[in-house]
């Protein structure tokens, strides 16, 4: 388990992000809730025989809150963003990642997922540093909240890694290099009133193996220089013709109704660029493989949550 420092995040850069998407986050939507029967004030959320206490949610309300607690701005709980506000946002972030680790474990045992020795030695390593962290800064004993909750909060966040790992655990073979490389390109635009015998000029004068740019510019046109682009961020037209070159290549003109384009290939694979791009296309795949397991299960099982005690919790003023 990390320090407090290593866990504390930067927050005039966390913040500053977190404003300028939280509408955005919040349009996304949290699980919708089949409220079936009243549960026990001791019980937060319930999925068919799983359940979640009312001390474990809290545990991770104030560890959410603790990550952010040394801002600067006294008032950024309270501030308005929209409809919300951050401490508003934090509830309902920490609501919806408890609906998700309390539906891992159950989504476990048809996965044949398990938790092994080792994970659960894990487990309480990390709940009893965060546990004795948080119990220095908060009384934890006003909120009912024990070890075992801290435990708890552990063990669901295992079964979620590990169900979260095995349901997308082929996605990087089902992306290919072709889908996630990054070129490095330049290209000019000659407007159709200029003609396209302008560009056929230029294109042979590149071939020929002059300078794309100080052909550019002999002409009078000022080129997209280094401009490091991946599949879905040109133009169609531009994009297959790009894509097909190689290193110090110029292609074929590329007509469109506004007028020609000439692109010049830097470099044909960029080898760190791609592999980031690839890194993030499977995070991007693995969120959707999991997002989609998890509204189905949401769908045809009951999740019973006490929103009514859960209410009676005020982030701004928990201490």
């Amino acid at each position: 388990m990390t320090g407090r420092a290593g866990r504390k995040k930067y927050i005039s850069l966390a913040v500053s992000a977190l404003l300028m998407t939280l509408i955005a986050v919040m349009l996304s939507g949290c699980t919708e809730i089949k409220v079936t029967h009243p549960l026990g004030s001791d019980t937060l959320l319930e999925i068919n025989d799983t359940r979640c206490s009312m001390g474990t949610g809290v545990f991770a309300l104030l560890e959410a809150k603790e990550n952010y607690k040394d801002a600067d701005d006294t008032l950024i709980w309270t501030r308005n963003i929209g409809d919300t506000t951050l401490a508003q946002y934090l509830k309902s972030t920490v609501t919806d990642e408890l609906l998700r680790y309390t539906a891992a474990e159950v989504m476990a045992q048809p996965l044949t997922v398990f938790i092994a020795e080792e994970d659960r030695e894990k487990a309480e390593t990390d709940a009893q540093a965060l546990f004795e962290d948080l119990n220095s800064r908060y009384n934890l004993a006003r909120y009912n909240i024990s070890w075992e909750d801290a435990l708890d909060l552990m063990i669901k966040r295992t079964y979620y890694n590990k169900v979260y790992e095995k349901l997308s655990e082929n996605i990087s073979m089902e992306i290919s290099e072709a889908d996630t490389k990054v070129i490095e390109i330049s290209y000019v635009f000659i407007p159709s009133e200029d003609g396209i015998e302008t560009a056929e000029k230029m294109r042979n004068e590149v071939r020929g193996g002059a300078d794309f740019e100080s052909v550019c510019s002999n002409y009078g046109y000022v080129p997209v220089q280094d401009l490091m682009v991946m599949k879905g961020t040109l133009q169609a037209s531009m994009e297959n013709k790009a894509f097909a070159l190689r290193d110090n290549e110029v292609s074929e003109i590329i007509e469109t109704r506004e007028g020609y384009y000439i692109i010049f290939c830097l470099e044909d694979y960029k080898v760190a660029e791609s592999l980031a791009n690839k890194n993030r296309m499977i995070a991007d795949a693995k969120k959707e493989r999991f997002q989609k397991a998890y509204e189905d299960f949401a769908r045809s099982n009951k999740m019973r949550f006490n929103t009514s005690a859960w209410d009676e919790y005020d982030l701004t003023v928990m201490e």
